[in-house]
Formats: C-alpha cells, sequence, structure tokens
C-alpha cells in the first residue's frame, strides 16, 4: 500500500529507482516594499513514483543583511513550510500509482502545488497554497487552496479568531462577504448566501484587506475569495 505523506515526499523509505529533483529559482514577490521583509526562494519538489506524479513548489525564507537577529524564528517558520507543503495525508488511496487503464497514457494520478505570497512585510508572513490533482478518467480535477499566515516573531499561525477584537464579529464578517460576493455577480442577491454562511473562514492577509477564501465547497465555484478591505473591518479587526 502507497502511503502518500511526508516520507512519501521525501524519499524516506523508498528505492533509487523514484525521481527526485530539486530546483531553485528567485520567486516575484507582491509584498510592500518594507526593508525587514523575507527574501523568499522557492524550492520545487518533483516525484515519480509508478504511475503518480507530483511536482510542489514551496517558499523559503532567509533574512535581509544585518536582520538576522530579528528573526530567530526562521528555522522554525521554514520548517513549518516545508512540512505542510508536502504533506500528502490525503492521498490514501493504494489504487492511485496503478497503471492508468489506457496505454497510451502515462500517469494515473498528477499533483502540481504553487505558492503566492500575499504579505511580506517583516511582521506578517502570508502565503496561498494552491494544489490541482488529477486522476485519470475523472470528470474534473481537485482544487486545495489553504493559507498559512505566520506570525514572524513568535512563529505561531495566525488563526481566523485571532483577527477580530470583539468577540461578535461572525455575523459582520458574513454580511460583508455577501455584500462582496453581491457586487462580483457571484450570487443575485445576498439572501442566497445565507446557507453558506459559516462560523470560521479560510483567510490570507495582504497590506490593505482580509481575503475569504473556500467559500464554497463544490468545484464550479471553488476559487471564489471575498477581499474584505480593512477599512470595513471598523473596530472589530486587530491586525492593521
Amino acid at each position: 500500500m502507497i502511503a502518500m505523506n511526508y516520507n512519501w515526499i521525501t524519499g524516506a523509505g523508498w528505492k533509487p529507482v523514484i525521481l527526485f529533483v530539486i530546483l531553485w529559482s528567485s520567486y516575484p514577490l507582491k509584498a510592500d516594499s518594507s526593508d525587514n521583509r523575507f527574501i523568499v526562494q522557492a524550492k520545487t519538489v518533483e516525484k515519480v513514483i509508478r504511475h503518480c506524479n507530483v511536482i510542489i513548489r514551496y517558499p523559503v525564507l532567509s533574512t535581509p543583511k544585518n536582520t538576522e537577529k530579528q528573526y530567530p524564528k526562521i528555522n522554525e517558520i521554514n520548517k513549518f513550510l516545508k512540512r505542510n507543503f508536502l504533506s500528502l495525508k490525503k492521498y490514501r488511496d493504494k489504487t492511485l500509482c496503478d497503471p492508468p487503464p489506457t496505454k497510451n497514457v502515462k500517469f494515473n494520478f498528477t499533483l502540481e502545488v504553487n505558492y503566492e505570497v500575499k504579505l511580506n512585510d517583516g511582521k506578517i508572513f502570508s502565503v496561498y497554497y494552491a494544489g490541482l490533482d488529477y486522476v485519470y478518467g475523472s470528470a474534473y480535477p481537485n482544487n486545495t487552496f489553504k493559507a498559512f499566515n505566520i506570525d514572524v516573531y513568535t512563529s505561531k499561525l495566525i488563526s481566523y479568531k485571532d483577527l477580530f477584537k470583539d468577540k461578535n464579529y461572525t455575523k459582520k464578517i458574513n454580511d460583508l462577504i455577501a455584500k462582496n460576493l453581491l457586487k462580483n455577480g457571484i450570487i443575485e442577491s445576498v439572501s442566497e448566501f445565507e446557507h453558506d454562511k459559516k462560523e470560521v473562514y479560510d483567510f490570507y492577509l495582504t497590506k490593505d484587506a482580509l481575503n475569504i477564501i473556500n467559500i464554497y465547497d463544490f468545484h464550479a465555484v471553488q476559487a471564489v475569495e471575498a477581499k474584505i478591505p480593512f477599512s470595513e473591518l471598523g473596530d472589530i479587526f486587530k491586525i492593521q
């Protein structure tokens, strides 16, 4: 049985016939111009196991010159990012790497993971994870969207609840999401969002907005996001 977890990517316990390629490249940042922001490089891990092909790109951080002492947790942050980007615990089906039913198709299962740095201001590191996997013969590929929002001084994840001062934020956030979806033509009336409201949302941060992701679970609108400017959140929001 193939247990696709962290060891599956790092190669622990596998024979040398497995292709293992690591590539480095620079990554174009979209954060502000703060001198304290991290230097980010993209690391690419590619692995072929029987009829499975996996390509994962993840960020590796380093500190600007003469700022090393300001960020003693950088190694912990890098370990966290590596572990979470390379973790494939959800893929445990032992048939995934079986030969595809069609001879001229090389892979029965493919997975590609990319990322985008959303905020890198020297205080918070917010990175967006986008995974696309496909099992041969499926009607459409499967998307996985995640975000990791890290306090760079403590290396702790910033949770959704950590964002708010007021405990009664749920209604306001849901109202703002519905307003955003209506504005962007995703829904035709605010009432359409009533059954999709949640208590907790996945999110990433930019320099001026809270961005809500995974609002919907079904494939057709899985990528829909709601951008809520900090100015609309008022005094319920902790992070400014």
